[in-house]
């Protein structure tokens, strides 16, 4: 396994679903990254590079780009969280890569798992119909890393605490 560390050099990008919406409100709500998921290049980010990747989004940009190819005009950053751990001993043991708990609760038609940041977006209504009509379906992160590899017996075993 590799694990892609923030602010680098190799350029990577990874789409995640839509999978909540308020219709009212016209806010989307999205896995931006989990720390139990490879992505599409088998790539993983560990529970502290999340954490650090959400708040340096909060502090640095909460900008949100279009198709790769500007920004999403009139798109505003309403919610961003890191999906609480069962414990405050599951959390340190999380973030310093050791076997811990996580809590995977249903979230729209999916799963969130602790440690996952979770981004909240209301869009305007140009965007709010290609949500709708399916035209954007997903958040796709854009980042630089480093690359660094990791023997398989480096994961943390992870005991999954299901909840609804």
């Amino acid at each position: 396994m590799r694990q892609l560390e923030a602010k680098e050099e190799a350029e990577k990008s990874r789409a995640v679903g839509i999978y909540k919406a308020d219709d009212e409100k016209r806010i989307v709500y999205g896995v931006v990254l989990d720390p139990t998921e490879l992505d599409a290049h088998d790539d993983f980010l560990s529970p502290a590079v999340i954490e650090e990747t959400a708040h340096d989004f909060l502090e640095s940009s909460r900008t949100i780009g279009l198709d790769h190819n500007g920004n999403a005009e009139g798109a505003t950053v309403v919610e961003s969280y890191i999906e609480r751990y069962p414990s405050e001993e599951d959390y340190r043991l999380a973030i310093d890569g050791k076997p811990h708990r996580s809590f995977r609760t249903r979230f729209g038609e999916d799963f969130v798992t602790s440690g996952s940041w979770v981004l909240g977006v209301r869009l305007p209504p140009e965007l709010w119909s290609k949500v709708k009509n399916g035209e954007l379906n997903a958040f796709s992160i854009g980042g630089v890393g480093t690359r660094e590899d990791l023997g398989a017996g480096e994961m943390p075993t992870i005991e999954f605490i299901e909840r609804d």
